[in-house]
């Protein structure tokens, strides 16, 4: 068992179904939902941005400073290359072919920490991962590390410096289950399904569309995201994966 602490990433999860039949119309069904949060979002976003250009446009006509919208905008703009950017790569992974292969979790999760490692270099923030070495996987690497590497960048967002980000895997009744959290374990709220084509009805849409890919990934593999929304606006998030 491995239990450790690292000032960036680490994680776990399980299998990919060849489609064929229902599972065919399932997979399209999925990516027609994806597709629809993304455009969702992006609309939001390039509305926000029009507003802001709208604004600098009539300060400028009266000669008002408009610097202050610059971080606004650079916000704005960021978030747009990062939606296109994980839209892109849902994208990919649905054209390469399914297959069966067996990957190791702890192994994931090491070389997602290198490929992070620059976005927790500032950020004091520490990852406590508890994987058995036993624990793999069956798909595509490509797959599982969207997934992982979302999910932990998505609590990193909502950490504050000195917090340690935990991450636990465990198999159930054939089941991959995965929790990732910053130790709150709050007992009061529950775990809810992420509703997947429904990113309008999020409480905590706002950070792009960086959940509903994971959800959508997730379903592809017999997978499922759930999410704790907790009083202080923070979250937990749950992966787990039919065997």
């Amino acid at each position: 068992m491995t239990n450790s602490k690292l000032p960036f990433p680490f994680f776990s999860c399980t299998l990919m179904r060849a489609p064929g039949g229902r599972l065919l119309k399932d997979s399209i069904e999925i990516l027609v939902a994806f597709v629809r949060d993304a455009e969702h979002e992006m609309l939001a976003v390039a509305t926000s941005l029009q507003a802001q250009i709208d604004l600098i446009e009539k300060e400028q006509s009266e000669s008002v400073d408009s610097a202050a919208r610059f971080p606004a905008l650079n916000r704005a703009v960021s978030r747009l290359v990062s939606d296109a950017t994980i839209l892109t790569s849902v994208s990919e992974l649905t054209l390469l072919p399914r297959v069966k292969t067996r990957q190791n979790v702890e192994t994931m999760m090491r070389d997602i920490a290198t490929e992070t490692r620059s976005k927790f270099a500032n950020s004091e923030v520490y990852i406590c991962c508890n994987i058995a070495p036993s624990i793999h996987v069956y798909g595509r690497t490509e797959a599982f590390k969207l997934m992982f590497k979302e999910t932990v960048l998505a609590l990193l967002l909502e950490c504050e410096k000195l917090e340690t980000i935990r991450i636990s895997a465990k198999v159930v009744n054939k089941n991959v289950c995965l929790s990732f959290d910053t130790g709150t374990k709050d007992k009061l709220q529950k775990f809810e399904p992420w509703r997947l084509g429904k990113l309008r009805l999020h409480p905590i849409n706002g950070e792009g569309i960086s959940l509903a890919a994971i959800d959508a990934v997730a379903r592809l593999n017999s997978g499922r995201l759930s999410v704790k929304s907790l009083p202080n606006r923070r979250h937990e998030y749950r992966l787990s994966f039919a065997a």
